[in-house]
């Protein structure tokens, strides 16, 4: 750990005034990252900006991005502090000698002189970059889509995957196209391309991507043949639209400046600490995203080739974080930024994060932030949504203590709550050495002193302002000859189709560039002998003597037989031993069989593409070999020269080639088969194309469907009973209430009449022993209805108890019945079985049978 520390400011007491004792931030705390959350005029961005002062007086590089185009106010920093500098840069009713003199007396209060200015200006380089403009220093960020250094050799799959991802969004986002990588062909198609482009270790440009997207160099994406998935038309309306882009003038400056080279932006020439602020307060939306993203990508795939470190690398800040990290949504920024925010600590690289707008953070997401930095609030909504998003990201915090220490606080004032335990504590911001001019236009921009000398520095760093490469590069199609310019007789087919020429030629599929090739002058050309079908083969110039086995004219092959000849550029054909040039043809039989599997309602079908190599003499499926082959594999006219060697097989003859589809559909009837997914309890089955995983989520949901509706019926026949049950407590409970209302009516006459009614007849004079009698008798008969009463009182309650325990009972009944059958289900939903699908013969149909010359060494 590094002993570097950030003078941020210094503490504040109880009354909010200033201590003597200062905020020195350690600086490797921040590669835990940070946030910064405060209203419009808190002190925010001037926070930001003494945060980026510290980080390079410490010789730590920063990277600000600058949404709202406050940022550049780093650049404004006069060693002078003289009313001239100020001058061009204060409000218009705003005396500049007064704003030097305020400035000049708010940093001695914080001991800090003009030779500290000085030394920050003059030991770092600054500089404001404005993608798609020219106002400030213009960068190269599609122009040259050159690969990451090291990539397809140990750098980080994942992060130039995330890189391509970013790439092409932000072109596609340029001409009004929002795509998901996952889901649409336009951006899957792009991705494919560029990556197959670094894999080589080849740098596009992007006239060379527009040429790939009508031609790409791959026969498939996934497993979907190429025109299947995307259409030639289709692609070339794409292209059309992307070279509209490329035609307006307002492209232009996006592709100007410098190239975008992350060790560029954070170290000089010299290997000092630099400041680069990335300025997007001109940009749409969009175009927002687009750099954001791209930028921060770069930085992932940077950061993941260097070692790791515990010290502070690297700080990259973000002014405004709206809209980039959202709770919900998923803006093209928010990958990359996440990422650095779990990753970026293992290298170094800190990242803090600003933001006026505490409703729109996704605080889960940023919950690896060690430190929060917090000024005034503008609503009570605000201040309990920060709080709540702190306490689910951050634990245990004394929110109560937070909401009243943030609504105390005062202009430049933060309250800062870091991770570990340590309390959190109030703090005022020291004076910034730079100028705070506030949000700054483009035209300003372009008048920032230092610009020009910026300029010269980052060009020389990167070695030239680098121009986006020729299209006419070795080994790039834009630059190959196309055949119809070749001199040849009107009648001759050409010899490469400008498909397959395209996939020759192409570094990514072939890994050296190739030339087109040249067909024989017309004079020399072999014409066929008895066999008009076939195309002429090239005049044998230089190949020495053939072999006993080989002729100097194709032989003869069966009427109705398509001849063609293997493309060595093929993905399979090194299997066959093919070689670029090969003097030899051997013969070799490619077929195409459609498959249709069907099992009841299921239907599945496969396209089925093999090479019989070497040829068999009699018609037989042993030497078949499975292959993925194209038609553009195929060429229609030998691109070169060569000897063909003499078939054993019988290619003359038709019989050969029926026989040996007859030989080919016997072994797929035999040998082939597909599986289908079933789940017999639930009835389902699979669908075409449906993987096992897919299958089971249907059946999971199918499952918990039945579920759901056994349990529905369930709760309707228990409902039924509780409803009985509820209302016999509600009758016993009227009858309950009756019972006591006589019981207190009867205890009541009892009382009333039985006191000293028989005392009275006693001592009432002379009474006789009858009347005294039936006094007796008529307490007695009160207190035995008093009696009764509580006996009925004493019934219904214990009748209401048995009813309750009765519905209580059913409720854990139907609970445990819900549990059963959700668990049955469950079991259901995961007993997949595999049933094997085989063919039948006549859903076995070959769609193609040619022969086809493969080019070997002799």
């Amino acid at each position: 750990m590094s002993d570097a520390t950030f003078q941020l400011g210094a503490f504040l007491d109880d009354a909010g005034d200033r201590t003597d004792e200062a905020v020195a931030y350690e600086a490797d705390d921040l590669t835990t990252h940070g946030v910064i959350v405060g209203m419009t005029g808190s002190g925010k961005t001037g926070l930001g900006v003494v945060m980026m002062e510290e980080a390079l007086r410490q010789n730590i590089p920063t990277l600000v991005i600058d949404p709202k185009g406050d940022m550049g106010n780093l650049l404004l920093t006069f060693p002078d502090l003289s009313a001239d500098d100020f001058a061009p840069w204060v409000p218009r009713d705003t005396d500049p000698a007064e704003t030097a003199e305020t400035w000049r007396s708010g940093l001695e209060g914080w001991g800090l002189a003009p030779n500290h200015i000085a030394e920050l200006r003059d030991g770092h380089r600054f500089c404001v970059l404005t993608p798609g403009s020219t106002a400030g220093l213009p960068v190269n960020l599609i122009g040259s889509l050159a690969p990451p250094v090291g990539a397809g050799a140990g750098t980080d799959g994942e992060a130039v995957t995330d890189e391509i991802e970013a790439l092409v969004s932000g072109i596609l986002g340029l001409v009004g196209i929002t795509a998901d990588p996952l889901a649409d062909r336009e951006h899957i198609l792009l991705a494919n391309i560029i990556a197959t482009a670094w894999a080589a270790g080849e740098t596009l440009d992007l006239a060379t991507l527009l040429t790939r997207i009508q031609d790409p160099p791959m026969r498939k994406l996934g497993v979907i043949e190429l025109d299947q998935f995307f259409p030639k038309a289709d692609r070339t309306k794409l292209m059309m639209k992307l070279n509209g882009l490329l035609a307006s003038p307002g492209f232009a400056p996006w592709t100007q400046g410098a190239p975008l080279d992350v060790e560029s932006l954070l170290w000089d020439e010299n290997g000092r600490a630099a400041c680069t602020v990335l300025y997007l307060a001109h940009l749409s939306e969009s175009e927002r995203q687009m750099v954001v993203s791209l930028v921060l990508s770069k930085m992932v795939t940077w950061m993941r080739g260097q070692s790791g470190s515990t010290d502070l690398r690297a700080l990259i800040y973000m002014d405004e974080v709206y809209g980039y990290v959202p709770p919900t949504a998923q803006p093209p920024s928010k990958k990359p930024i996440l990422t650095l925010f779990k990753q970026a600590r293992a290298f170094g690289v800190g990242v803090v994060l600003s933001t006026q707008n505490p409703v729109d953070l996704d605080y889960k997401a940023i919950s690896n932030a060690g430190t929060w930095m917090i000024g005034r609030l503008q609503t009570e909504r605000d201040k309990a949504r920060l709080l709540d998003g702190m306490s689910s990201a951050a634990g245990a915090v004394d929110l109560k203590a937070l909401s009243e220490t943030i609504s105390g606080l005062g202009k430049r004032q933060f309250l800062m709550q870091r991770t570990g335990g340590s309390a959190p504590r109030r703090f005022g911001v020291r004076w910034a050495m730079s100028y705070l001019a506030g949000p700054l236009s483009k035209d300003q921009v372009g008048r920032l002193p230092g610009q020009a000398e910026a300029a010269a520095a980052l060009t020389a760093s990167t070695g030239g302002a680098a121009a986006a490469p020729s299209a006419a590069a070795p080994g790039q199609p834009a630059a190959q000859p196309e055949p119809t310019a070749q001199p040849e007789p009107a009648a001759q087919p050409a010899p490469v189709e400008p498909g397959a020429q395209l996939e020759q030629a192409a570094p990514a599929t072939q890994g050296v560039p190739a030339a087109p090739p040249a067909p024989a002058e017309p004079a020399e050309q072999a014409e066929p002998v008895a066999q008009p079908g076939p195309p002429a083969a090239p005049a044998l110039e230089a190949l020495g003597d053939l072999a006993d086995d080989e002729t100097p004219t194709m032989p003869q092959v069966a009427d109705g037989i398509p001849v063609r000849f293997v493309d060595a550029a093929a993905p399979w054909a090194a299997d066959l031993g093919a070689v670029a040039g090969g003097q030899r043809w051997e013969p070799a039989v490619v077929a195409r069989v459609e498959l249709l599997y069907d099992e009841g309602e299921f239907r599945a079908e496969e396209t089925y593409e093999a090479v019989f190599f070497p040829l068999p003499a009699e018609p037989s499926a042993d030497t078949v070999r499975a292959v993925d082959y194209d038609d553009r594999d195929l060429l229609e006219a030998a691109p070169h020269a060569g000897g063909f060697a003499l078939p054993t097989a019988k290619t003359a003859t038709k019989t050969f080639f029926t026989n040996l589809e007859r030989s080919l559909k016997d072994r797929l009837y035999r040998g082939r088969t597909t599986e289908l997914l079933t789940n017999p309890e639930l009835k389902l089955t699979g669908r075409p194309g449906e993987s096992r995983e897919q299958f089971e989520a249907r059946a999971s949901e199918a499952a918990r469907a039945a579920a759901d509706a056994e349990a529905d019926k369930l709760r309707v026949q228990l409902t039924s009973k509780a409803d009985r049950i509820r209302t016999a407590i509600a009758k016993e409970q009227e009858r309950l209430q009756t019972a006591q209302t006589t019981a207190s009516t009867s205890r009541t006459d009892e009382l009333i009449s039985g006191a000293g009614s028989v005392f009275g007849a006693l001592m009432g004079g002379r009474r006789s022993s009858r009347s005294i009698a039936t006094a007796v008798r008529s307490v007695s008969a009160k207190r035995g209805r008093t009696t009764r009463a509580a006996e009925k009182v004493e019934q219904y309650g214990a009748r209401i108890e048995d009813h309750t325990e009765d519905l209580t009972e059913l409720e854990a009944t139907l609970a445990d019945a819900i549990v059963e059958l959700d668990e049955r289900w469950a079991l259901v939903a995961t007993a997949t079985q595999v049933v094997p699908v085989p063919l039948e013969k006549n859903d076995i149909t070959v769609s193609q049978v040619a022969l086809a010359w493969v080019p070997v060494t002799r």
